[in-house]
């Protein structure tokens, strides 16, 4: 920077070298005594100071000089997650493509993919008649997305839907590592459970706050369920008649769930709203912890170089 400041001396040298040869060339064409307005001593020094000015901006512009911007911002505790599969034989329902439980694994894996900043662990439970806790709260997504595939290609036929008994083993977890901020619990069903069993499992999450969201996917349309066979094909299931059963997403249950423990039900009949529903549920009731500083640096030579560019048109038009 202090080469180009030397070069302001030059600059003071070649304007008094052009003032006097300006005034010598206007005194042999004009006489002494009527000079060229344009030798007027204020127009010299506005072309002078014009040009300093453009010199010492463009040094200045060349230092990519910053300004410095303070923020004070809240910092919001981050809370595990614990997400209740039901993967009963009518998940495997086709009203939604390529099925309701394939859907569903899906959306969870690219939510897991993009996890949201206020969702620390992720424990994972699965169940249809029983219930088992595939992984505890971890922050290792490559684990968990490894039990997700193995639930999605697992094609065994699990009768039954016991979402109370589903719920204990996500007591269960949580009581294995308790944490001071009570973590998020997202069931996700195509419903069917007794309503007085649902009441009393919902009956510890209440008590202790833990709030339980539910998400149910399906369509309205009654469907049949697809079963593997021995011969590596597909049948429709069927009763011991030989009729052909079908199964209807039910919600009153999941909305009984939600309602009773405080939590937030969603409705999925596409898939496709799966997805918005965990991330509007990840962003539910972050509590405040703490304020945090930020500092951001602004580059500002793009204005100092367009300074220059006006006191440069400026200058030119004082000659």
């Amino acid at each position: 920077m202090g080469l180009w400041l030397a070069a302001i001396p030059f600059a003071l040298l070649f304007w008094w070298r052009h003032f006097r040869y300006r005034r010598q060339v206007d005194i042999a064409i004009l006489g002494a005594e009527r000079t060229s307005r344009r030798s007027r001593p204020r127009r010299d020094v506005a072309v002078l100071v014009s040009s300093i000015l453009s010199l010492l901006l463009l040094v200045g512009a060349m230092t990519r000089p910053q300004l410095r911007r303070e923020a004070r911002v809240p910092v919001f505790a981050r809370r595990d997650l614990v997400l209740v599969l039901d993967r009963s034989v009518s998940m495997a329902a086709r009203d939604i493509r390529p099925s309701r439980f394939g859907r569903a694994i899906a959306e969870i894996r690219t939510f897991l993919a993009h996890k949201p900043e206020g969702i620390d662990r992720v424990a994972l439970v699965a169940f249809a008649g029983t219930s088992l806790v595939l992984s505890y709260p971890t922050d290792d997504v490559s684990s968990l997305d490894f039990y997700l595939q193995w639930l999605r290609d697992d094609h065994t036929p699990l009768f039954g839907t016991d979402i109370s008994g589903a719920l204990a083993s996500a007591l269960t977890v949580i009581k294995r590592d308790p944490q001071a901020i009570p973590p998020v619990i997202v069931l996700v069903s195509d419903g069917d459970d007794d309503a007085a069993r649902i009441e009393a499992a919902a009956r510890p999450f209440a008590a202790t706050g833990i709030r339980v969201h539910t998400i149910g996917i399906g369509s309205e349309r009654s469907v049949p369920m697809p079963v593997p066979t021995s011969g590596g094909r597909e049948e429709f299931l069927r009763d011991d008649e030989g009729q052909l059963l079908l199964t209807r997403f039910d919600e009153r249950t999941l909305q009984r769930l939600a309602r009773l423990t405080g939590g937030l039900y969603f409705r999925s009949t596409t898939g496709g709203e799966l997805a918005a529903a965990l991330d509007s549920i990840a962003s539910l009731e972050r509590p405040q912890v703490a304020w945090r500083t930020t500092v951001d640096y602004r580059d500002v030579y793009r204005l100092l170089l367009g300074a220059v560019a006006v006191a440069a048109v400026a200058c030119v038009g004082f000659l």
